[in-house]
């Protein structure tokens, strides 16, 4: 008997512009195949493809079998490779999804003639692995057990794959070693705002064309069910593709299903989508109907992203000590900053605090019956927004004239220059992290790690799609913050089946990763980081990263926790740590 337990492995150790606003772009759209697969980009991929073929050990051409379903999504290319063990091409359709197994466990029993055997595979079914990309994982995880039948002509030969269940299986080992990220990128809801992540997993050593190819069929499809919820796509219904070389830069040629004469208006957006969606190195053109309507390099598109570069970001942090906001910064602490007119801002029981990319500031306070919400530029002469009160805390800028906070446990929308206050949802919502491109929600609730989508209508208004949120980080108990560690990934501070408080998942769950170096301190009560650069590979950690532990600050390094101190060696008392997306 073998054992594969891979899983449990892993879990131990531009803002758009505002003339696109009416001009005709579709809310979502309907699935449309491809029109016509790219040619040759003139690139490659680093690896190839992994081959895995029968083999002269029964369990080891199983295990090969339950392999091979990793690779090209296409169809046929899926059934090739599972074909090379069977003979045969009766397996189950794309549509159906791919199951991912965990824990699983191979049992032998030899027929009469030695030659025909019997592998009973039982593990865990932890998710499916979907036509579009998308990964969904399964809680609570489902039983497995199939018998699959193997042959061979004689002692010594390879076997074949004579019984097999139709439903096609992958081993999750298999998904984690050889799968990537591979968002694909839609326009946030409302009449303007950022590009929103769409997350989806692709076979990393892809050739560069079918790579294209595969994002760009996802892309054409619209937004899954759940980034509908707050994203929208620039590309029409029914929209078909030819891809093509020119002089090393890559040309896009759309041809719409419908007429629309405002595609050229949206120019802009569906080139953002399409060179973000790619992982676009080089340059584009994009063509309509054969007519050039944006082109450019990387460049051009880069701030469609509301997360800045890592170089841009640097390793700056801030957090609240004797109802000062203090700078963190290179290992040293400073009141002072020339910089950041928010580091030395003081008020009485000065409790949270929120930057925006402007340099607003939003800071819950005391007032005369309780904390109060204050707004304002300058750390002199701060605003208090009336119509707001109760048990208030972390605040969120979700635009210029938004916020998002905590009100007596409920999330609550807030504008800053009417008074409005919106209540969105939740009941006993006790921390709070928004996404930076503003259509996503982290919360804390009944101390579980959640996520919902936030949509914007046409009026401004802001909804929560509380019926749609999500737990993320299953087997993650107690939790009592979470921070956005990537555009896909959450930190989430609790108690997981480890000794460790610090885990990292994916916004689909599809990966938890545990942060060593976080056991034997006092419980972690709050978080904050950076989120990663989206450019930065599969990096999914963000940096800095900085805790409270008890009372004290901590900064998290890649294995270890190490204390904020003063001057004088100290540690340092403080709470509520923020970074600012400038």
């Amino acid at each position: 008997m073998r054992t594969d337990r891979t899983l449990a492995a892993a879990a131990a150790a531009c803002v758009a512009a505002s003339a696109l606003a009416g001009c005709g772009i579709p809310e979502d759209t309907d699935p449309e195949v491809i029109g016509e697969a790219p040619t040759d980009f003139g690139a490659s991929s680093s690896l190839d493809e992994e081959v895995y073929e029968p083999t002269d050990d029964a369990e080891g051409t199983v295990e090969n079998f339950l392999r091979a379903a990793a690779g090209n999504p296409d169809q046929a290319a899926r059934d090739d490779r599972l074909a090379v063990f069977t003979g045969e091409r009766d397996f189950s359709d794309l549509g159906d999804g791919i199951n991912l197994l965990a824990d699983v466990q191979y049992e032998s029993e030899e027929s009469d003639d030695f030659n025909t055997v019997t592998v009973t595979v039982t593990a865990s079914i932890v998710g499916s692995y979907l036509q579009d990309g998308r990964v969904e994982m399964d809680s609570p995880e489902r039983d497995y057990q199939e018998d699959i039948v193997v042959r061979r002509e004689n002692v010594g030969d390879v076997f074949s794959v004579i019984e097999w269940p139709r439903q096609v299986s992958m081993l999750y080992s298999e998904f984690d070693r050889a799968y990537e990220e591979a968002p694909v990128y839609f326009l946030a809801s409302g009449t303007e705002g950022p590009l929103v992540p769409d997350l989806r997993w692709i076979y990393g050593n892809l050739d560069a064309a079918t790579g294209y190819e595969v994002r760009l069929g996802w892309l054409l499809q619209g937004p899954s069910d759940w980034a509908r919820l707050s994203s929208r796509t620039a590309i029409p219904v029914g929209t078909s593709v030819r891809t093509s070389t020119d002089d090393g830069t890559l040309v896009v040629d759309l041809t719409p299903g419908e007429s629309t004469e405002a595609v050229g208006e949206a120019a802009d957006a569906m080139a953002a989508q399409i060179a973000w969606s790619l992982a676009l190195s080089g340059s584009l053109e994009l063509r309509v109907n054969g007519e050039e309507v944006a082109s450019g390099d990387f460049s051009e598109w880069r701030d469609w992203n509301a997360i800045p570069s890592a170089s841009d970001m640097g390793d700056t942090a801030y957090f609240v000590s004797d109802d000062t906001v203090w700078q963190f910064e290179n290992g040293a602490i400073a009141r002072n900053s020339a910089d950041h007119p928010w580091v030395g801002f003081e008020a009485a029981g000065l409790r949270d605090v929120a930057v925006d990319a402007d340099s607003e500031i939003a800071a819950i306070v005391a007032g005369e019956n309780g904390p109060v919400l204050q707004t304002g530029s300058d750390p002199d002469e701060m605003t208090t927004v009336e119509d707001v009160s109760g048990s208030l805390r972390d605040p969120h800028w979700l635009r210029q004239d938004t916020i998002l906070l905590i009100d007596d446990g409920v999330l609550t929308a807030v504008d800053t220059e009417s008074g409005n206050v919106q209540v969105l949802g939740g009941e006993d919502v006790t921390a709070l992290a928004v996404a930076p491109d503003g259509r996503r929600a982290a919360y804390v609730e009944d101390d579980l790690a959640m996520a919902a989508p936030l949509s914007v209508d046409v009026d401004g208004n802001f909804q929560l799609h509380e019926a749609d949120a999500r737990r993320i980080g299953t087997g993650v108990t107690e939790v009592s913050d979470v921070a956005w560690s990537a555009e896909d990934y959450l930190w989430i501070a609790g108690q997981g089946p480890d000794d460790q408080q610090l885990h990292r998942a994916a916004i689909d769950n599809s990966q938890l990763e545990v942060q060593s170096g976080t056991s034997g301190y006092p419980p972690i009560s709050e978080i904050a980081a950076h989120p990663a650069d989206p450019l930065a590979g599969n990096q999914t950690r963000g940096e800095p990263v900085i805790v409270v532990s008890g009372d004290d600050l901590y900064r998290v390094h890649t294995s270890s926790m190490e204390p904020i101190q003063d001057a004088e060696g100290e540690g340092v008392v403080g709470s509520d740590p923020f970074t600012v997306l400038e």
